[in-house]
């Protein structure tokens, strides 16, 4: 189980062009680990459609390279960080995938990954499409642009356009203490290719590491600013801890004579249940151990990093020729550890079924990103807002209809049911067999543990943890509840989760399906009401085949 604490906190980016990231993600995983990154912009990814990547924590959006190998544009961001997609372009000109996001101090923002290729001639009209009017924007990569203002060895024509662009625009352009462009080649001086421009004041300071494997070293931006951070906690728990909490705790004594007397009893029983829950458990840190290098490699990119500092210092031949070296043993043995890990991966979930399913069903569906929403007042990004406009569409798709669709069917319905019990004048109705703790244990066994909970919180595995006592109590209720023909109210109230229709613009809300999660303990109470409904379900036409055991609709 987990649950969402909300903070603030000082907001860290990060730029850097990988020239292919697919086989770097180990080494950049522990990058962002160690400086703790939030967002992190990233050009030439060199991904298309057939790549996936995901980095734990994060939520990757990409504009992929279509047309022809090489390019591409990504940007990460915390998962906790509420972001939404804005907008993508992978036409000739350039890539680029814009997110919106909000900071504490400067409101709504736009941020923006770009890639320009270096032959590509940067043009006005299309700088300017990543600015919208009456927004803040940043933009942040590799756009290929030269100039001698910026501190660059020449100036070219890319330059010369941003520059003009700077001076009537009205943008700012935030650069890092050292050039961030070291080409391999022999006779080359370092560069500042890797850009931060704004179209309003940001407060940052930008500084170069020498880290990562490709020409440009990544730059990390320290920002005046914060944005809310929802972070997720999970929790790990001491069952018998849990148990021995729940059988130390006396029961009151149960008096229900109403059925607002049952609401109450239910209401007080989940509340014990998740206390007992919440005082037996710890939070758990997880450990994405799988992404972490070996300590050879690690070594090896300390000595490659060393290296790239010497000959940035020496600009030697000899010294290029040694970190090129450094650079192709990397790449070998980054790409030996892959393979073997995947090889045991796949050796350990040969008997693990459910393992295997889920790693199949992640790399068969990508994550889904947040989109923004149409409402009534245009395109919404944030969720509260999207919230609103979704239970707006639910509660106009399931309004009750008070029209009667069909008359005849209904009576001839009715008619059935009246025949039916008045030619089986055994059955006792107002008889119906109690619920004991023994077949509430049964049923319970069969329980499947990873159901979702509903909004009590409790879930198929806390329900198998229950003390006997506590299944009595169960038992008692669920009786009274037979006895007064009702069901609590605390169980009718459910979690919706609304999921994407294949092949629909997710713009607007009908584009997506709702199901309801409903409390585990209700569900069980159903359950056990089925077993005593079943043996009178005989009257049932042989053509129905919805919602009955052993048959199907498909």
């Amino acid at each position: 189980m987990n649950t969402h604490v909300s903070n603030f906190h000082s907001l860290t980016l990060c730029i850097w062009n990988a020239q292919g990231v697919l086989f770097k993600k180990n080494e950049l995983f522990t990058f962002i680990t160690e400086n703790n990154l939030d967002i992190i912009i990233i050009t030439e990814t060199h991904l298309n459609g057939s790549n996936s990547f995901n980095i734990p924590n994060y939520t990757s959006y990409r504009c992929d390279r279509l047309r022809c190998r090489g390019g591409g544009a990504m940007i990460l961001i915390k998962t906790c960080l509420q972001s939404c997609f804005y907008a993508e372009d992978n036409s000739e000109q350039f890539e680029y995938i814009s997110i919106k996001t909000r900071f504490q101090k400067y409101g709504d923002v736009i941020i923006t990954a770009i890639y320009n290729p270096p032959r590509n001639v940067l043009k006005k009209q299309d700088f300017r499409k990543l600015i919208p009017r009456g927004q803040k924007v940043i933009i942040a990569g590799d756009i290929n642009t030269k100039h001698r203002i910026w501190g660059c060895n020449g100036t070219n024509k890319n330059g010369k356009i941003l520059n003009k662009l700077i001076d009537t625009d009205g943008l700012y352009i935030h650069l890092p203490d050292i050039p961030t462009y070291h080409s391999l080649q022999f006779n080359h001086r370092p560069e500042y290719l890797d850009l931060l421009i704004t179209n309003f004041q940001f407060n940052c300071t930008l500084y170069t590491i020498n880290e990562l494997s490709s020409d440009h070293l990544p730059i990390i931006t320290y920002t005046d600013d914060a944005m809310e951070n929802k972070t997720k906690i999970f929790h790990k728990t001491n069952w018998t801890l849990f148990k021995n909490i729940l059988i130390f705790k006396k029961l009151h004594k149960l008096k229900i004579r109403t059925p607002e007397d049952i609401d109450v009893e239910v209401k007080k029983l989940q509340d014990k249940i998740i206390k007992a829950k919440d005082e037996a458990s710890t939070i758990k840190k997880v450990h994405h151990q799988y992404l972490k290098l070996p300590d050879e490699i690690m070594q090896l990119i300390a000595l490659r990093n060393r290296q790239r500092k010497v000959h940035r210092l020496t600009q030697n031949p000899a010294d290029k020729q040694k970190l090129n070296r450094y650079n192709k043993l990397i790449k070998i043995e980054v790409q030996h550890y892959r393979n073997q890990r995947w090889a045991e991966l796949l050796v350990n979930i040969a008997n693990d079924e459910r393992r295997l399913w889920d790693i199949t069903k992640a790399i068969r569906n990508p994550r889904n990103i947040s989109r923004p929403l149409h409402g009534p007042n245009g395109l919404e990004y944030y969720d509260e807002e999207k919230t609103e406009i979704f239970a707006r569409s639910l509660e106009n798709q399931f309004t009750e209809n008070y029209t009667i669709a069909d008359i005849l069917h209904d009576e001839e319905v009715i008619r059935q049911n009246d025949n039916y019990f008045n030619n089986n004048q055994s059955i006792d109705t107002n008889t119906i067999q109690c619920i004991t703790t023994r077949e509430i244990l049964n049923t319970i066994k069969k329980l499947k543990s990873h159901k979702a909970p509903g909004k009590d919180k409790i879930t198929n595995v806390i329900i198998k943890q229950l003390p006997v006592k506590y299944v009595a109590r169960l038992a008692a209720i669920y009786n009274r509840c037979l006895a007064l023909g009702y069901f609590p109210s605390p169980w009718k109230h459910a979690i919706t989760v609304l999921f994407p229709k294949s092949g629909k613009d997710l713009k607007f809300p009908d584009s997506y399906r709702p199901i309801s999660l409903l409390g585990n303990l209700g569900k069980l109470f159903e359950k056990l009401i089925y077993a005593r409904l079943k043996p009178h379900l005989s009257f049932l036409p042989q053509h129905q085949f919805g919602f009955r055991e052993g048959r199907g609709t498909d």
